[in-house]
């Protein structure tokens, strides 16, 4: 009969044990899951700074992707609406809006500072340097092709040089 009675302490020792080790692990994964908020909401910067019509589209293309993947695509179609609504929060605009501003030149930017939400600092940029942009880009183009000589380079280095004027 003793040695049943050892058994059942034995027995009930070791599921506390068990049930605190169980509390210990619990503990330590929801630690792990805790991502700082610095880290989870950090925009990588903009490596194209937004200097005018003639790197308009390059940026835009840059910011989209970087917006996207962190999940901000919709600020750029999503009006003030929205934000009032709080679809999308204050705190939320005013990050990416930051973000934004810093990815420009300062006489670009200064022209948008004052602008208070994603959106409409997004179609005041498309606004006035999209169209620009494209004939800027395709008369710089032209311009290059027409001085374009092989010279001294290899067919590759030309066909590179040829095709980068081209994409740029």
């Amino acid at each position: 009969m003793a040695d049943q009675t050892k058994e059942k302490s034995g027995d009930t020792s070791v599921d506390k044990l068990y049930e605190i080790l169980s509390k210990v692990f619990e503990q330590q994964q929801q630690q792990l899951k805790v991502v700082p908020e610095a880290v989870k909401y950090a925009l990588e910067p903009n490596p194209v700074k937004l200097a005018g019509p003639g790197n308009y589209i390059s940026w835009a293309r840059h910011a989209q992707l970087i917006l996207s993947s962190h999940g901000y695509e919709e600020l750029l179609s999503t009006d003030e609406e929205k934000l009032k609504s709080g679809t999308i929060t204050k705190q939320i605009n005013d990050r990416v809006l930051v973000w934004l501003l810093a990815s420009m030149e300062p006489p670009i930017r200064e022209q948008v500072e004052t602008i208070t939400t994603v959106f409409e600092v997004w179609k005041a940029l498309e606004k006035q340097f999209s169209g620009k942009s494209n004939k800027m880009q395709a008369t710089r183009i032209m311009q290059e092709l027409t001085n374009l000589k092989q010279g001294s380079k290899s067919v590759t280095e030309y066909a590179g040089y040829s095709h980068h004027a081209g994409v740029d």
